[in-house]
Protein backbone atom coordinates (compact mmCIF):
# COMPACT_ATOMS: atom_id res chain seq x y z
CA UNK A 1 0.00 0.00 0.00
CA UNK A 2 1.46 3.36 -0.99
CA UNK A 3 0.47 6.99 -0.90
CA UNK A 4 -0.04 7.34 -4.63
CA UNK A 5 -0.72 11.07 -4.72
CA UNK A 6 2.56 11.83 -2.92
CA UNK A 7 4.60 10.07 -5.57
CA UNK A 8 2.43 11.35 -8.40
CA UNK A 9 3.45 14.91 -7.49
CA UNK A 10 7.00 14.05 -8.55
CA UNK A 11 5.80 12.29 -11.70
CA UNK A 12 3.62 15.28 -12.56
CA UNK A 13 6.55 17.66 -12.07
CA UNK A 14 8.75 15.55 -14.34
CA UNK A 15 6.11 15.47 -17.08
CA UNK A 16 5.55 19.23 -16.83
CA UNK A 17 9.26 20.10 -16.88
CA UNK A 18 9.84 17.95 -19.96
CA UNK A 19 6.96 19.65 -21.74
CA UNK A 20 8.25 23.10 -20.75
CA UNK A 21 11.69 22.16 -22.01
CA UNK A 22 10.23 21.32 -25.42
CA UNK A 23 8.49 24.68 -25.80
CA UNK A 24 10.96 27.07 -24.17
CA UNK A 25 14.44 26.04 -25.32
CA UNK A 26 14.27 28.42 -28.31
CA UNK A 27 13.47 31.46 -26.18
CA UNK A 28 15.99 34.19 -25.38
CA UNK A 29 18.14 32.96 -22.51
CA UNK A 30 19.50 34.84 -19.53
CA UNK A 31 23.17 34.88 -18.56
CA UNK A 32 24.51 31.76 -16.80
CA UNK A 33 21.67 29.79 -18.33
CA UNK A 34 22.85 26.25 -17.33
CA UNK A 35 23.18 27.29 -13.68
CA UNK A 36 19.78 28.94 -13.75
CA UNK A 37 18.18 25.80 -15.24
CA UNK A 38 19.79 23.58 -12.61
CA UNK A 39 18.61 25.87 -9.81
CA UNK A 40 15.08 26.14 -11.24
CA UNK A 41 14.75 22.36 -11.65
CA UNK A 42 15.99 21.79 -8.09
CA UNK A 43 13.47 24.27 -6.69
CA UNK A 44 10.64 22.70 -8.71
CA UNK A 45 11.39 19.20 -7.43
CA UNK A 46 11.77 20.49 -3.89
CA UNK A 47 8.37 22.15 -4.15
CA UNK A 48 6.82 18.92 -5.45
CA UNK A 49 8.44 16.85 -2.70
CA UNK A 50 7.62 19.23 0.16
CA UNK A 51 4.11 20.24 -0.87
CA UNK A 52 1.89 18.66 1.79
CA UNK A 53 -0.95 16.32 0.90
CA UNK A 54 -3.54 17.42 3.44
CA UNK A 55 -6.67 16.21 1.71
CA UNK A 56 -7.80 13.86 -1.02
CA UNK A 57 -10.48 15.66 -2.97
CA UNK A 58 -10.87 17.43 -6.29
CA UNK A 59 -10.51 20.98 -4.96
CA UNK A 60 -7.31 20.35 -3.03
CA UNK A 61 -5.74 18.28 -5.82
CA UNK A 62 -6.53 20.95 -8.41
CA UNK A 63 -5.11 23.70 -6.20
CA UNK A 64 -1.97 21.64 -5.58
CA UNK A 65 -1.34 21.08 -9.31
CA UNK A 66 -1.96 24.78 -10.01
CA UNK A 67 0.55 25.76 -7.30
CA UNK A 68 3.21 23.41 -8.69
CA UNK A 69 2.53 24.78 -12.17
CA UNK A 70 3.04 28.33 -10.86
CA UNK A 71 6.46 27.30 -9.50
CA UNK A 72 7.51 26.00 -12.92
CA UNK A 73 6.28 29.19 -14.62
CA UNK A 74 8.41 31.25 -12.23
CA UNK A 75 11.32 28.96 -13.10
CA UNK A 76 10.83 29.68 -16.80
CA UNK A 77 10.87 33.41 -16.10
CA UNK A 78 14.04 32.96 -14.05
CA UNK A 79 15.80 31.19 -16.94
CA UNK A 80 14.60 33.16 -19.96
CA UNK A 81 14.73 36.83 -20.87
CA UNK A 82 11.09 37.04 -21.94
CA UNK A 83 8.09 39.17 -20.90
CA UNK A 84 5.56 37.52 -18.62
CA UNK A 85 3.05 37.18 -21.46
CA UNK A 86 5.45 34.96 -23.41
CA UNK A 87 6.39 33.00 -20.30
CA UNK A 88 2.75 32.29 -19.45
CA UNK A 89 2.02 31.37 -23.06
CA UNK A 90 4.76 28.71 -23.10
CA UNK A 91 3.87 27.51 -19.60
CA UNK A 92 0.17 27.10 -20.36
CA UNK A 93 1.09 25.45 -23.65
CA UNK A 94 3.27 22.96 -21.76
CA UNK A 95 0.58 22.28 -19.15
CA UNK A 96 -1.96 21.70 -21.93
CA UNK A 97 0.30 19.16 -23.62
CA UNK A 98 1.03 17.41 -20.30
CA UNK A 99 -2.69 17.12 -19.53
CA UNK A 100 -3.44 15.98 -23.08
CA UNK A 101 -0.91 13.16 -22.67
CA UNK A 102 -2.42 12.33 -19.26
CA UNK A 103 -5.97 11.99 -20.58
CA UNK A 104 -4.78 10.02 -23.63
CA UNK A 105 -3.01 7.56 -21.35
CA UNK A 106 -6.10 7.28 -19.16
CA UNK A 107 -8.24 6.80 -22.24
CA UNK A 108 -5.99 3.98 -23.43
CA UNK A 109 -5.85 2.00 -20.18
CA UNK A 110 -9.55 2.50 -19.39
CA UNK A 111 -10.84 1.67 -22.86
CA UNK A 112 -8.64 -1.43 -23.07
CA UNK A 113 -9.38 -2.32 -19.44
CA UNK A 114 -5.68 -2.79 -18.71
CA UNK A 115 -6.22 -2.16 -14.98
CA UNK A 116 -9.31 -2.18 -12.83
CA UNK A 117 -9.56 1.59 -12.40
CA UNK A 118 -7.13 2.83 -15.01
CA UNK A 119 -4.76 5.52 -13.78
CA UNK A 120 -7.31 6.86 -11.35
CA UNK A 121 -5.46 5.48 -8.34
CA UNK A 122 -2.75 8.12 -8.66
CA UNK A 123 -5.13 10.67 -7.15
CA UNK A 124 -6.08 8.53 -4.13
CA UNK A 125 -4.59 8.20 -0.67
CA UNK A 126 -4.08 4.46 -0.86
CA UNK A 127 -4.24 2.42 -4.01
CA UNK A 128 -3.28 -1.08 -4.92
CA UNK A 129 -0.32 -1.16 -7.29
CA UNK A 130 -2.02 -3.08 -10.08
CA UNK A 131 0.07 -1.62 -12.92
CA UNK A 132 1.92 -3.94 -15.26
CA UNK A 133 4.09 -4.06 -18.33
CA UNK A 134 1.12 -3.20 -20.55
CA UNK A 135 0.31 -0.02 -18.64
CA UNK A 136 3.99 0.93 -18.70
CA UNK A 137 4.06 0.51 -22.50
CA UNK A 138 0.81 2.46 -22.83
CA UNK A 139 2.26 5.26 -20.67
CA UNK A 140 5.49 5.48 -22.67
CA UNK A 141 3.66 5.32 -26.00
CA UNK A 142 0.97 7.90 -25.17
CA UNK A 143 3.31 10.45 -23.65
CA UNK A 144 5.92 10.05 -26.38
CA UNK A 145 3.41 10.39 -29.23
CA UNK A 146 1.55 13.34 -27.67
CA UNK A 147 4.76 15.22 -26.82
CA UNK A 148 6.28 14.51 -30.24
CA UNK A 149 3.18 15.53 -32.21
CA UNK A 150 2.68 18.61 -30.05
CA UNK A 151 6.26 19.72 -30.65
CA UNK A 152 5.97 18.93 -34.36
CA UNK A 153 2.82 21.02 -34.85
CA UNK A 154 3.36 23.67 -32.15
CA UNK A 155 6.94 23.75 -30.93
CA UNK A 156 8.49 24.04 -34.38
CA UNK A 157 6.49 27.24 -34.96
CA UNK A 158 8.41 28.98 -32.16
CA UNK A 159 11.38 30.63 -33.86
CA UNK A 160 14.68 30.58 -32.01
CA UNK A 161 15.50 33.85 -30.21
CA UNK A 162 12.51 35.59 -31.80
CA UNK A 163 9.66 37.38 -30.07
CA UNK A 164 6.65 35.07 -29.78
CA UNK A 165 4.34 37.99 -30.55
CA UNK A 166 1.50 36.70 -28.39
CA UNK A 167 -1.51 38.77 -29.36
CA UNK A 168 -4.80 39.23 -27.50
CA UNK A 169 -4.11 38.91 -23.77
CA UNK A 170 -7.81 38.40 -23.03
CA UNK A 171 -7.96 35.34 -25.31
CA UNK A 172 -4.79 33.97 -23.72
CA UNK A 173 -6.42 34.36 -20.30
CA UNK A 174 -9.61 32.73 -21.55
CA UNK A 175 -7.70 29.72 -22.93
CA UNK A 176 -5.93 29.39 -19.56
CA UNK A 177 -9.26 29.46 -17.74
CA UNK A 178 -10.63 26.77 -20.07
CA UNK A 179 -7.58 24.60 -19.37
CA UNK A 180 -7.91 24.99 -15.60
CA UNK A 181 -11.63 24.20 -15.75
CA UNK A 182 -10.87 21.03 -17.75
CA UNK A 183 -8.25 19.99 -15.18
CA UNK A 184 -10.55 20.63 -12.21
CA UNK A 185 -13.43 18.80 -13.88
CA UNK A 186 -11.05 15.90 -14.53
CA UNK A 187 -10.18 15.77 -10.83
CA UNK A 188 -13.87 15.77 -9.89
CA UNK A 189 -14.58 12.87 -12.25
CA UNK A 190 -11.54 10.94 -11.02
CA UNK A 191 -12.56 11.12 -7.37
CA UNK A 192 -16.18 10.37 -8.17
CA UNK A 193 -15.21 7.37 -10.29
CA UNK A 194 -13.13 5.94 -7.48
CA UNK A 195 -16.41 4.98 -5.80
CA UNK A 196 -18.65 4.82 -8.89
CA UNK A 197 -16.54 3.23 -11.61
CA UNK A 198 -18.23 3.40 -15.02
CA UNK A 199 -15.95 2.49 -17.92
CA UNK A 200 -18.17 3.93 -20.68
CA UNK A 201 -18.61 7.21 -18.85
CA UNK A 202 -14.85 7.52 -18.26
CA UNK A 203 -14.05 6.85 -21.93
CA UNK A 204 -16.42 9.66 -22.96
CA UNK A 205 -14.95 11.95 -20.30
CA UNK A 206 -11.36 11.40 -21.40
CA UNK A 207 -12.33 11.83 -25.05
CA UNK A 208 -13.91 15.17 -24.16
CA UNK A 209 -10.80 16.13 -22.19
CA UNK A 210 -8.55 15.36 -25.14
CA UNK A 211 -10.72 17.42 -27.50
CA UNK A 212 -10.74 20.31 -25.02
CA UNK A 213 -6.93 20.30 -24.76
CA UNK A 214 -6.57 20.28 -28.54
CA UNK A 215 -8.97 23.24 -28.80
CA UNK A 216 -6.90 25.14 -26.21
CA UNK A 217 -3.77 24.50 -28.29
CA UNK A 218 -5.54 25.79 -31.40
CA UNK A 219 -6.66 28.94 -29.56
CA UNK A 220 -3.19 29.59 -28.17
CA UNK A 221 -1.44 29.37 -31.53
CA UNK A 222 -4.19 31.27 -33.27
CA UNK A 223 -3.17 34.18 -31.05
CA UNK A 224 0.42 33.94 -32.24
CA UNK A 225 -0.46 33.50 -35.92
CA UNK A 226 -2.92 36.40 -35.93
CA UNK A 227 -0.50 38.77 -34.23
CA UNK A 228 2.34 37.68 -36.52
CA UNK A 229 0.24 38.39 -39.60
CA UNK A 230 -0.70 41.80 -38.20
CA UNK A 231 2.95 42.63 -37.55
CA UNK A 232 3.93 41.57 -41.05
CA UNK A 233 1.16 43.70 -42.54
CA UNK A 234 2.32 46.68 -40.49
CA UNK A 235 5.89 46.14 -41.66
CA UNK A 236 4.82 45.86 -45.31
CA UNK A 237 2.70 49.01 -45.02
CA UNK A 238 5.64 50.89 -43.49
CA UNK A 239 7.83 49.62 -46.32
CA UNK A 240 5.32 50.84 -48.89
CA UNK A 241 5.20 54.27 -47.27
CA UNK A 242 9.00 54.49 -47.38
CA UNK A 243 8.95 53.39 -51.01
CA UNK A 244 6.55 56.21 -51.93
CA UNK A 245 8.93 58.73 -50.40
CA UNK A 246 11.89 57.05 -52.11
CA UNK A 247 10.13 57.20 -55.49
CA UNK A 248 9.49 60.93 -55.19
CA UNK A 249 13.11 61.55 -54.21
CA UNK A 250 14.50 59.28 -56.93
CA UNK A 251 12.37 60.91 -59.61
CA UNK A 252 13.48 64.38 -58.52
CA UNK A 253 17.14 63.39 -58.51
CA UNK A 254 16.96 61.71 -61.91
CA UNK A 255 15.17 64.71 -63.40
CA UNK A 256 17.94 66.97 -62.10
CA UNK A 257 20.64 64.66 -63.47
CA UNK A 258 18.80 64.47 -66.76
CA UNK A 259 18.67 68.24 -67.19
CA UNK A 260 22.23 68.94 -66.01
CA UNK A 261 23.83 66.20 -68.10
CA UNK A 262 21.84 67.23 -71.16
CA UNK A 263 23.03 70.86 -70.82
CA UNK A 264 26.64 69.86 -70.23
CA UNK A 265 26.80 67.65 -73.29
CA UNK A 266 25.70 70.55 -75.47
CA UNK A 267 28.24 72.92 -73.87
CA UNK A 268 31.19 70.64 -74.61
CA UNK A 269 31.18 71.89 -78.21
CA UNK A 270 32.24 75.35 -76.97
CA UNK A 271 35.37 73.90 -75.34
CA UNK A 272 36.62 72.08 -78.38
CA UNK A 273 39.75 73.75 -79.61
CA UNK A 274 40.42 75.35 -76.23
CA UNK A 275 41.10 72.12 -74.33
CA UNK A 276 42.89 68.94 -75.20
CA UNK A 277 40.66 66.34 -76.84
CA UNK A 278 41.60 63.90 -74.10
CA UNK A 279 40.27 66.29 -71.46
CA UNK A 280 37.06 66.74 -73.42
CA UNK A 281 36.66 62.95 -73.62
CA UNK A 282 37.17 62.62 -69.88
CA UNK A 283 34.49 65.22 -69.17
CA UNK A 284 32.12 63.54 -71.62
CA UNK A 285 32.69 60.21 -69.89
CA UNK A 286 31.89 61.85 -66.56
CA UNK A 287 28.43 62.82 -67.74
CA UNK A 288 27.70 59.54 -69.52
CA UNK A 289 25.33 58.88 -66.64
CA UNK A 290 22.79 60.64 -68.85
CA UNK A 291 22.91 57.65 -71.18
CA UNK A 292 21.87 55.42 -68.29
CA UNK A 293 18.48 57.09 -68.22
CA UNK A 294 16.06 54.33 -69.25
CA UNK A 295 13.14 55.32 -71.46
CA UNK A 296 10.33 52.81 -71.73
CA UNK A 297 7.46 55.24 -72.12
CA UNK A 298 6.31 54.64 -68.52
CA UNK A 299 7.45 57.33 -66.12
CA UNK A 300 7.54 55.15 -63.00
CA UNK A 301 9.25 52.26 -64.75
CA UNK A 302 11.84 54.68 -66.16
CA UNK A 303 12.65 55.92 -62.67
CA UNK A 304 12.93 52.40 -61.24
CA UNK A 305 15.06 51.03 -64.04
CA UNK A 306 17.31 54.09 -64.16
CA UNK A 307 17.84 53.98 -60.42
CA UNK A 308 18.58 50.25 -60.42
CA UNK A 309 20.77 50.38 -63.55
CA UNK A 310 22.99 52.97 -61.87
CA UNK A 311 23.19 50.72 -58.78
CA UNK A 312 24.02 47.71 -60.95
CA UNK A 313 26.68 49.61 -62.90
CA UNK A 314 28.35 50.64 -59.66
CA UNK A 315 28.54 47.00 -58.49
CA UNK A 316 29.51 45.34 -61.75
CA UNK A 317 26.07 43.84 -62.36
CA UNK A 318 24.70 43.45 -65.87
CA UNK A 319 21.00 44.40 -65.90
CA UNK A 320 19.21 43.48 -69.11
CA UNK A 321 15.68 44.81 -69.55
CA UNK A 322 13.19 43.93 -72.27
CA UNK A 323 10.06 46.02 -71.93
CA UNK A 324 7.41 46.52 -74.57
CA UNK A 325 4.79 49.28 -74.46
CA UNK A 326 3.32 47.67 -71.35
CA UNK A 327 0.09 49.15 -70.09
CA UNK A 328 0.71 49.78 -66.40
CA UNK A 329 -1.63 52.71 -65.94
CA UNK A 330 -4.19 50.52 -64.16
CA UNK A 331 -1.69 50.23 -61.28
CA UNK A 332 -0.98 53.14 -58.96
CA UNK A 333 2.45 54.74 -59.19
CA UNK A 334 3.38 53.56 -55.71
CA UNK A 335 2.42 49.98 -56.59
CA UNK A 336 4.48 50.09 -59.80
CA UNK A 337 7.52 51.43 -57.98
CA UNK A 338 7.13 48.90 -55.15
CA UNK A 339 6.65 45.91 -57.44
CA UNK A 340 9.59 46.46 -59.79
CA UNK A 341 11.85 47.99 -57.17
CA UNK A 342 11.47 45.02 -54.84
CA UNK A 343 12.04 42.28 -57.42
CA UNK A 344 15.18 43.98 -58.77
CA UNK A 345 16.50 44.69 -55.26
CA UNK A 346 15.99 41.03 -54.41
CA UNK A 347 17.93 40.01 -57.52
CA UNK A 348 20.74 42.52 -56.84
CA UNK A 349 21.11 41.19 -53.30
CA UNK A 350 21.42 37.64 -54.67
CA UNK A 351 23.96 38.29 -57.43
CA UNK A 352 26.13 40.49 -55.19
CA UNK A 353 27.08 37.30 -53.31
CA UNK A 354 28.48 35.67 -56.50
CA UNK A 355 32.31 35.88 -56.59
CA UNK A 356 32.43 35.51 -60.38
CA UNK A 357 31.43 38.93 -61.74
CA UNK A 358 30.64 37.45 -65.16
CA UNK A 359 27.67 35.69 -63.55
CA UNK A 360 26.30 38.84 -61.95
CA UNK A 361 23.51 39.02 -64.48
CA UNK A 362 19.88 40.03 -64.05
CA UNK A 363 17.37 39.65 -66.88
CA UNK A 364 13.97 41.34 -66.69
CA UNK A 365 11.29 40.82 -69.30
CA UNK A 366 8.08 42.84 -69.16
CA UNK A 367 5.31 42.53 -71.70
CA UNK A 368 1.55 42.68 -72.15
CA UNK A 369 -0.19 40.05 -74.21
CA UNK A 370 -3.87 40.71 -74.73
CA UNK A 371 -5.25 41.27 -71.26
CA UNK A 372 -2.35 39.73 -69.35
CA UNK A 373 0.66 41.55 -67.96
CA UNK A 374 3.60 39.20 -67.50
CA UNK A 375 6.81 39.97 -65.64
CA UNK A 376 9.66 37.47 -65.83
CA UNK A 377 12.92 37.88 -63.93
CA UNK A 378 15.97 35.63 -63.83
CA UNK A 379 19.23 35.83 -61.90
CA UNK A 380 21.96 33.54 -60.68
CA UNK A 381 22.44 32.80 -56.99
CA UNK A 382 24.83 30.92 -54.74
CA UNK A 383 24.16 28.83 -51.66
CA UNK A 384 20.87 27.26 -50.65
CA UNK A 385 17.59 29.03 -51.30
CA UNK A 386 14.69 28.01 -49.06
CA UNK A 387 11.04 28.69 -49.80
CA UNK A 388 8.16 29.30 -47.43
CA UNK A 389 4.62 29.76 -48.69
CA UNK A 390 5.89 29.80 -52.28
CA UNK A 391 8.27 32.72 -51.68
CA UNK A 392 12.04 32.67 -51.09
CA UNK A 393 13.03 33.19 -47.49
CA UNK A 394 15.44 35.94 -46.57
CA UNK A 395 19.03 34.80 -46.09
CA UNK A 396 19.67 37.44 -43.43
CA UNK A 397 20.06 36.21 -39.88
CA UNK A 398 17.48 38.56 -38.33
CA UNK A 399 14.24 37.56 -40.04
CA UNK A 400 12.21 40.02 -37.96
CA UNK A 401 13.35 42.98 -40.05
CA UNK A 402 13.89 41.37 -43.45
CA UNK A 403 12.01 39.29 -45.98
CA UNK A 404 9.10 41.69 -46.44
CA UNK A 405 10.05 42.76 -49.98
CA UNK A 406 8.77 39.60 -51.66
CA UNK A 407 5.68 39.63 -49.44
CA UNK A 408 5.03 43.16 -50.67
CA UNK A 409 5.41 41.90 -54.26
CA UNK A 410 2.82 39.19 -53.69
CA UNK A 411 0.49 41.64 -51.95
CA UNK A 412 0.71 44.03 -54.92
CA UNK A 413 0.06 41.26 -57.46
CA UNK A 414 -2.89 39.88 -55.53
CA UNK A 415 -4.30 43.39 -55.14
CA UNK A 416 -4.86 43.44 -58.91
CA UNK A 417 -6.01 39.81 -59.16
CA UNK A 418 -2.63 38.40 -60.14
CA UNK A 419 -0.29 35.81 -58.73
CA UNK A 420 3.44 35.25 -58.13
CA UNK A 421 5.37 32.06 -58.90
CA UNK A 422 8.97 31.70 -57.70
CA UNK A 423 11.21 28.71 -58.35
CA UNK A 424 14.79 27.65 -58.92
CA UNK A 425 16.41 25.84 -61.85
CA UNK A 426 19.90 24.74 -60.90
CA UNK A 427 21.75 27.89 -59.85
CA UNK A 428 19.14 30.21 -61.42
CA UNK A 429 16.28 31.89 -59.64
CA UNK A 430 13.16 32.48 -61.74
CA UNK A 431 10.27 34.74 -60.83
CA UNK A 432 7.04 35.07 -62.80
CA UNK A 433 4.28 37.58 -62.08
CA UNK A 434 0.98 37.43 -63.96
CA UNK A 435 -1.55 40.23 -63.56
CA UNK A 436 -4.77 40.59 -65.61
CA UNK A 437 -5.11 43.96 -67.36
CA UNK A 438 -8.52 45.63 -67.10
CA UNK A 439 -10.44 45.84 -70.37
CA UNK A 440 -10.16 49.63 -70.60
CA UNK A 441 -6.33 49.37 -70.46
CA UNK A 442 -5.87 46.46 -72.86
Amino acid sequence: MVDSLFFYKLVFMTELLIAEGLFTWKLRRRSRFPLRVAAAVAVCYAAAFLYPVLAYNAVYASFMFAALFAVTAAGVKFCYREPWKNVLFCSFLSYTVQHLAFVCYNLAVVSMNLVEAGALGTYLEKAESNYNVFTALAYAFCYYVVYWLSYLFCGTRIVRHEDLSVGNTALLFMSAVVLLVVIMFNAIVVYYSADHYDRTYLVLHFLGGAVSCILVLVIEFALVDKNLIRREMDAVQLLRHQEQEQYALAKENIDIINVKCHDLKHKFAAFRGRLEEEEISEMESAVMIYDSIVKTGNEVLDVVLTEKSLLCGKNGIQLTVTADDSRLSFMSRSDQYSLFGNIIDNAVEAVMKIPDESRRVICLDLRTTGRLLSVHLENYFVGELKFEGGLPQTTKTDVRFHGFGMKSVRMTAEKYGGNVVARTDGDSFLLDIMIPVPAENS
